[in-house]
């Protein structure tokens, strides 16, 4: 007569299974990893606030100097005073969304903005931090922002 086997796993039993539950785990862990990175790079980057006021274009808009200009993400940028930040965030859950772009003054006074959609300029006022959002090709500017230099 044989003896009776116990129907309780072994250490090794235990082991393997332990290691399979980690496998499986381990994409699900990167996966929100690279989710919960993408929520907070948008969060950080959607600033709320009071719409600047937009102005007609005018040469006094940007001084006797001109305008500092650079072109970022397919528009062209020009402030009067300050420095700039830009970001490119993505919308959207754990399937990628569209990427906006994203431009934080830290007192630019005057901003003109040019997309294919054509040229938008804000004046925010002297001092004033302000940010521009470009989303589907349209500027849209808010008094704010937590850049500072």
């Amino acid at each position: 007569m044989t003896p009776a086997r116990s129907l309780r796993p072994g250490p090794q039993a235990l082991g393997a299974v332990a290691f399979l539950v980690f496998v499986a785990a381990a994409p699900a862990w990167v996966i929100h990893q690279a989710w919960a990175l993408r929520h907070a790079e948008r969060a950080a980057w959607t600033i709320a606030g009071p719409d600047c006021p937009t102005v007609s274009p005018a040469a006094e808009l940007f001084g006797p100097k001109g305008p500092r200009t650079f072109s970022y993400g397919g528009a062209q940028f020009s402030r009067r005073f300050g420095h700039v930040s830009c970001a490119a965030p993505q919308d959207g859950g754990l399937i990628p969304g569209e990427i906006f772009h994203v431009c934080q003054f830290n007192g630019p006074a005057a901003l003109a903005v040019a997309t294919p959609q054509g040229v938008t300029y804000f004046k925010p006022g002297v001092g004033r931090p302000a940010t521009v959002t470009i989303r589907s090709g349209k500027a849209s500017c808010v008094v704010g922002g937590w850049f500072r230099t």
